[in-house]
């Protein structure tokens, strides 16, 4: 059997898909599994054409994650809020529910890049 390795599925694909099929909101679970020795692993990736709708497909990804499949909370603290930097369009704020520390923000630095 040819290695195969696992990456993260960007929000590009869930937004491809949104934008050929005409949907809103797009959640992609992807399972690896019976690979002997591992890896196997899982893997979601949510997408939503607007702010409101990657709101509302984040909460169904996180619900999905935390009660179907029984993934544990994100290492990182919970996000309250995002806005722009006025001076800046590539900088964003992220306002955080709790003080991280840096294990948890070289953690969320990953999951932002995609790399989580």
């Amino acid at each position: 059997m040819t290695e195969r390795t696992m990456k993260p599925i960007p929000i590009s694909a869930a937004k491809d898909i949104a934008d050929r099929y005409g949907y809103d909101q797009v959640v992609i679970y992807a399972r690896r599994v019976g690979d002997d020795p591992d890896p196997c692993g899982e893997h979601m990736t949510t997408y939503g054409v607007d702010k409101a709708h990657c709101a509302a497909v984040g909460r169904i990804g996180h619900a999905l994650k935390k009660w179907l499949m029984g993934w544990g909370e994100p290492v990182f603290p919970r996000v309250y809020g995002t806005s722009r930097v006025s001076d800046n369009d590539k900088a964003l704020t992220i306002i955080l529910a709790e003080r991280p520390d840096d294990d948890a923000l070289r953690d969320l630095d990953r999951y932002l890049k995609g790399e989580a």
